[in-house]
């Protein structure tokens, strides 16, 4: 927010546009793009990315490929790792469920191949991944076929859900009330490697934007385990499909989302609920969970953070 407001009173003023509101917006983004990019926005993006890198490396392997002289520890992803295939070692009924929201999908990227590397070392034959729930994932589509598309492929990750919001509603999100687009647009077209250039070149394609999903054919096919989920649709909520998300920022904080998501996970080993599915209009039409499988309702709350957005909205509107 702080880097889009500075950007924002470095804009000169450039007098009376005719035009309609969302030409206008548009053309304010373009302008704040590069300027919210070089006001240290890429420069945090890429480091927090980097920093997400090194959490999943060992401490020699840090030495190694970072800092020689930093590194003296493992990192905390590279520990967690371990520490979930010692304990799936342990015990064969324990299954791991991920599920990530915008950066976080970032953040899971190398867990989930140091993830399987521990499994290995542990003498763990399954897995490691039974479910993965991505919301809104802030990774780019190369990231998704580089870390995650292998272990798709091959079975260690068994099923994976892609939440996004369709194209139409990410252009209605905002940032801050500053950038009139989702915050995905914003890391597209301004943080990333390649930013956008308006009229010659879009940014670089993000796996949560539903207008750059489609590049990566895990989710244009009919494989059973795999499904892709864009919001706000219809499904009533309890259905393991339905997302009523209408901004970037809901997903976390969406009754429907995350007990779509929980139904999926308890319904994994019993038969799942991707099986059969049908892919429809950005909905989905889905076989039931297994006969006589209970799944209890999540006793969900808002986040404070959500909590207060929604306070800041209905006093605008008062």
């Amino acid at each position: 927010r702080n880097i889009l407001r500075d950007a924002l009173s470095r804009r000169r003023s450039e007098g009376v546009i005719d035009g309609t509101k969302d030409f206008l917006l548009d053309r304010l983004d373009d302008a704040l793009e590069p300027l919210a990019r070089s006001l240290s926005g890429k420069a945090v993006w890429s480091e927090m990315k980097e920093n997400a890198r090194r959490a999943a490396l060992s401490a020699e392997e840090r030495k190694r490929f970072t800092d020689p002289s930093a590194a003296t520890v493992d990192g905390a992803s590279h520990l967690a790792a371990h520490a979930i295939a010692a304990l799936c070692a342990r015990d064969q009924d324990v299954a791991v469920h991920i599920a990530a929201h915008s950066a976080g999908s970032i953040f899971m990227a190398p867990f989930i191949g140091t993830l399987r590397s521990a499994f290995a070392e542990a003498g763990v034959a399954r897995g490691p991944i039974a479910t993965c729930s991505l919301w809104a994932p802030a990774c780019t589509v190369s990231t998704f076929e580089e870390d995650y598309r292998p272990f798709l492929d091959t079975g260690a990750i068994d099923e994976l859900a892609l939440y996004t919001l369709t194209d139409e509603v990410e252009q209605d999100d905002h940032c801050a009330r500053i950038y009139n687009k989702s915050l995905l647009y914003l890391v597209s077209n301004a943080f990333e490697s390649k930013p956008r250039i308006p009229l010659f070149r879009e940014g670089e394609p993000i796996l949560g934007m539903a207008r750059h999903a489609g590049r990566s054919d895990a989710f244009t096919g009919a494989s059973p385990k795999v499904a892709w989920i864009q919001a706000p649709n219809n499904a009533p909520a309890g259905d393991p499909f339905a997302s009523h998300a209408k901004s970037h920022g809901a997903f976390d904080d969406d009754e429907a989302t995350v007990a779509g998501t929980l139904r999926r996970v308890t319904a994994w080993g019993r038969g799942g609920v991707l099986a059969g599915l049908k892919a429809r209009g950005g909905t989905a039409d889905v076989a039931a969970v297994a006969p006589g499988a209970a799944v209890p309702a999540p006793m969900f709350e808002r986040s404070a953070r959500s909590s207060r957005e929604r306070r800041i909205e209905l006093n605008r509107e008062s």
